[in-house]
């Protein structure tokens, strides 16, 4: 069986990365589990938008030339070990820049599958309308776990139309949350399921497999990881390094507010990296899905900064039975400094085996395997 899989693999993004790789290496699971032969890779579209956003040398803006003067050797490397990732661990087609490139290769697909990230969020610098497998030649298509990002106010009416025309050629149909399903469900009467993001079909022993037995930083430390970096979550993770009398370190490179934080910056983090200082962290603080879903998986306490203003993070803490992770930078300081450690992960981890065996399901039937077929 011909497997293409269309996402964010390529990004400099730390989910977007081990997402991609964590859905490959189940698959594969699942193949050799069940004995069927798959030649499975992800299709290796990188455009030119998506190429626009991570290589700073690109770009000639003043405050992104006196970042490269300040920075430009750890951004480089930074730039490196992410390339080493996609190229090293994830099994790729070669390289298109265009939809058209992907159908002219004459390359038919048995499965085609849509997923995981937010590769149907239409407001992405980077969107493209592959990720909904428009022309994409295969047999069959499915999703799993897509986002279309935050909620949706002003949509085109020929965006409907198309995305309505291209959700109905989908044989299966698998979405990360509930925001998601809603905004899909305007286009189709076919059922549209959740199911929880690739990086939990891995266990915490799978994904150590991978990791660096040595610490990146040796002291206790609070890792913050947000994607949307602002002058008032410095100041407040700030506030929260002093009171707790731990360090905080930074693995997103948010130069504007950082500069003078006082931080441990570790900027020329790669997907490798990342993992190993969520491992090691003794508390994490992040306004990220992946940072809080990584969280969760190593059993490190955390927060969800402004999670509740985010479906998608407020979704996986429902779920998880977590909602009382989620704070934002007005509360209690002395209720969040006090209650840092208060997490019992009991019933998260069940959960996760959980949805584990869900999304197995899932995908056995996508792959006509067994009894699965619903």
């Amino acid at each position: 069986m011909k497997i293409g899989t269309l996402t964010f693999h390529s990004a400099y993004n730390f989910g977007s990365n081990l997402q991609a790789y964590a859905l490959q290496k189940y698959i594969l699971k699942l193949s050799k589990e069940y004995n069927i032969h798959v030649d499975y890779s992800i299709i290796n579209l990188r455009t030119m938008a998506q190429n626009d956003i991570y290589n700073y040398k690109n770009n000639n803006i003043i405050k992104k030339m006196i970042k490269r003067f300040l920075y430009g050797k750890i951004l480089e490397t930074r730039q490196k070990k992410f390339e080493l990732f996609i190229n090293e661990y994830l099994k790729l087609t070669k390289e298109y820049k265009t939809r058209e490139d992907i159908i002219s290769d004459n390359v038919n697909y048995d499965l085609c599958i849509s997923g995981s990230d937010q590769v149907w969020n239409l407001d992405a610098y980077d969107f493209d309308w592959s990720y909904y497998l428009d022309e994409i030649p295969s047999k069959k298509k499915i999703s799993y776990a897509v986002s279309s990002g935050p909620k949706k106010n002003n949509i085109s009416n020929t965006d409907r139309r198309k995305i309505s025309k291209l959700v109905n050629m989908y044989d299966k149909i698998s979405v990360r949350e509930e925001g998601t399903r809603n905004f899909i469900k305007q286009f189709t009467n076919k059922n549209v399921s959740i199911n929880m993001d690739p990086t939990i079909l891995l266990t915490k022993n799978e994904w150590d497999m991978i990791i660096d037995n040595r610490k990146i930083v040796n002291d206790q430390y609070i890792l913050y990881y947000s994607l949307k970096p602002s002058k008032s979550r410095v100041s407040f993770l700030k506030k929260v390094s002093k009171k707790m009398g731990i360090k905080v370190v930074v693995a997103y490179p948010a130069l504007k507010y950082e500069i003078m934080s006082g931080f441990i910056k570790k900027y020329d983090s790669g997907p490798l990296d990342f993992l190993n200082l969520v491992k090691n962290a003794k508390l994490i603080i992040s306004s990220s899905f992946h940072g809080t879903i990584f969280s969760i998986i190593f059993n490190v306490p955390f927060y969800a900064l402004n999670g509740k203003n985010d479906y998608r993070i407020s979704t996986l803490l429902t779920v998880m039975k977590l909602e009382d992770r989620m704070i934002a930078e007005t509360d209690n300081l002395d209720f969040i400094c006090d209650n840092a450690f208060n997490v019992d992960f009991k019933n998260s981890n069940l959960i996760i085996r959980n949805e584990r065996e869900k999304s197995k399901k899932y995908l056995l039937s996508a792959l006509d395997i067994g009894d699965n077929h619903e």
